[in-house]
């Protein structure tokens, strides 16, 4: 079937003399030099060929679709979520706890603290989990079959989950204790913080943490850093309670909207090339 060349003939054209080798060498690169190389017919290699054409519809067929990437995507993340240790999610425990305790004693401050804490918190916690402080791991990312963007976007949503769990308890215990109504007091902060996150992931991805955390969180500071100086003003607003139904619908399309992005990003995130490179991080 093959045919074989006897001639000590390698690859790159040596003859198996090779005086730049050391004499210990020299023995075995004649050895291997002079092993026959296959030469296959011209009838088996259009075999070949013709046999790769007939696989190829049934291995296109047993692709994974869409769906079973997600899954399997989430399923990465989920080990991931290991390697940030337990500090990272104590963190997020104390600064929710925080907001929390401080939002019922600065009731006039002009700038809730729960309000304020649960969006930042979702933003620093996303910075922290993209960047990373070994080249190997981004390595092992970029040569997995599942898309660096899609784990990374499952890694994200798994944190503002957290972050919304947390959330969630803080604001059904002011609720408890007749603060604030508990649907008002979950859409102020729940609005901006799926917005900012699903405004950050994509810069932090192609740009790295830093800039992510410049974007999202620092137009967010300096607007809570105004409603402090004008408790009364416009801007105040924002991290307050929503009062009317024009304020609770605004903080809904918010959330509605970050949503999306963070939607898209886990289901189209992986073909857009400059974020599928992980060099931004």
């Amino acid at each position: 079937m093959d045919e074989r060349d006897p001639r000590p003939e390698n690859l790159f054209g040596h003859t198996g003399t090779d005086d730049d080798l050391p004499p210990e060498l020299r023995a075995i690169a004649q050895r291997y030099a002079a092993q026959p190389v296959p030469r296959p017919a011209t009838a088996d290699t259009a075999r070949l060929v013709a046999r790769l054409l007939a696989e190829e519809p049934a291995v296109a067929l047993a692709a994974p679709q869409r769906r079973g990437r997600i899954i399997r995507a989430l399923g990465v993340a989920r080990w991931r979520m290991l390697l940030l240790g337990r500090w990272f999610w104590v963190a997020g425990v104390l600064l929710m706890a925080l907001g929390a305790l401080l939002t019922p004693a600065l009731r006039e401050s002009g700038a809730l603290p729960l309000i304020l804490l649960a969006p930042l918190t979702a933003v620093l916690s996303l910075a922290h989990a993209v960047r990373t402080s070994s080249g190997g791991l981004r390595a092992v990312e970029a040569s997995c079959p599942i898309g660096f963007v899609e784990v990374t976007t499952g890694l994200v949503l798994a944190i503002v989950g957290f972050d919304c769990l947390l959330g969630v308890m803080a604001t059904a215990g002011l609720a408890l204790l007749r603060w604030a109504p508990f649907v008002a007091l979950l859409a102020a902060w729940l609005g901006p913080l799926l917005l900012l996150a699903g405004i950050s992931l994509p810069i932090a991805l192609r740009w790295g943490a830093i800039p992510a955390v410049v974007v999202g969180g620092g137009p967010w500071l300096l607007l809570a850093a105004v409603a402090r100086l004008q408790p009364d003003g416009a801007y105040a607003r924002a991290l307050a309670v929503p009062q009317d139904g024009l304020s609770l619908g605004l903080h809904l399309v918010a959330a509605a909207l970050g949503s999306l992005l963070l939607a898209l990003m886990l289901v189209r995130g992986g073909a857009w090339r400059a974020l599928s490179s992980p060099h931004g991080v």
